[in-house]
């Protein structure tokens, strides 16, 4: 499964978190979850219900996911939601 996300900046420790994500299977079948942030403070405003989709599928170590920056996305998911991203091999790391 391809990744990506969007996000609000780089720097998952200032508070910059993915408020955009999108996969894409070998099928070209697709899934895009967008979500509010707020213009002032740059928050992003989760929807708890696509959260735990998102983190019950790429905490999943049966599905292979495939990123095109992964050091980053794998940072974002980690530190700005809580998400650890696993694929058959157990957890992935940013490192």
């Amino acid at each position: 499964m391809a990744v990506d996300t969007e996000a609000t900046g780089t720097n998952p420790w200032k508070g910059d978190a993915p408020f955009a994500f999108i996969f894409c299977n070998e099928e070209g079948d697709t899934s895009y979850f967008e979500w509010d942030v707020d213009p002032f403070t740059r928050e992003v405003k989760i929807n708890k219900k696509e959260h735990q989709r998102i983190k019950n599928f790429m905490e999943d170590e049966r599905v292979t996911k495939v990123f095109h920056y992964a050091k980053f996305d794998v940072r974002m998911f980690q530190e700005a939601h809580g998400i650890t991203v696993c694929g058959p091999g157990g957890p992935l790391t940013s490192g």
